[in-house]
């Protein structure tokens, strides 16, 4: 048999004019509350819906403009092949070598044959700036011995007397480098080595007799051209000037 069910009791209404109880105190709503209550809710915008982000999706959906196509002649020149130099000939190349006329090379003041520093102190043992008389007097005795000896050495060439050409080199050495004749000096100390077959100058190693006297024949000629270039200047310049 089934349970009755009990009455439900309903709230009654309440009455309006009915007078409100002194303890019962409206209490106004909080700004949360209110806020929550509020008839229009506020529509939050979810990043991906932000109008920044959907102007930058735009801009990645528009199609970038394609480079605009080369033209043909750029296209030629890149494609063209690089110049080859073209070969100098001989000709070209000495005459490119050639210095021009506004360009000219400078060549350096030749060295005189004689050594100023130490003819210039026979020069101070003059008296007589003009005359020159012992200056003079001792070139003209050292020329005296250049023809003397020159004329021993071809007499010792021919006798192959080497120890004389070796002595005969020392004695010119000496008078030489008295007078600031140094090309002379120079040659005549290979002679004086020559002489005793040992090594001088551009010859390393020692030579034979034979060797030897060829090799003075040279040495006694290359001095007889220094010397002829040495005097020349002693006659040009008597006061050194």
């Amino acid at each position: 048999m089934p349970k009755a069910e009990s009455p439900k009791h309903t709230k009654a209404p309440e009455d309006p004019t009915r007078p409100v109880s002194p303890h019962r105190v409206a209490i106004p709503p909080t700004p949360a509350a209110a806020a929550r209550s509020d008839p229009i809710d506020t529509v939050k915008t979810s990043p991906s819906t932000s109008p920044k982000r959907s102007l930058e999706k735009d801009k990645e959906n528009t199609p970038k403009p394609s480079a605009a196509p080369a033209s043909k002649a750029a296209r030629a020149a890149s494609e063209a092949p690089e110049p080859r130099p073209e070969p100098i000939s001989p000709a070209s190349a000495v005459k490119s070598a050639q210095p021009s006329a506004g360009n000219k090379e400078v060549t350096p003041p030749s060295k005189p044959p004689i050594d100023m520093e130490i003819f210039g102190q026979i020069l101070e043992l003059d008296d007589d700036p003009e005359d020159r008389e012992f200056s003079k007097s001792i070139v003209d005795n050292y020329f005296e011995q250049v023809v003397a000896t020159f004329k021993d050495m071809d007499d010792s060439i021919k006798a192959n007397d080497l120890l004389k050409l070796s002595n005969l080199g020392h004695f010119l050495k000496g008078s030489s480098a008295a007078l600031g004749v140094w090309k002379v000096q120079a040659t005549c100390e290979i002679i004086q080595h020559v002489g005793k077959l040992r090594p001088a100058g551009d010859q390393p190693v020692s030579l034979t007799k034979k060797e030897a006297i060829e090799r003075l024949k040279e040495l006694k000629s290359q001095a007889e051209e220094e010397y002829e270039e040495a005097k020349k200047w002693l006659e040009d310049h008597p006061g050194g000037d």
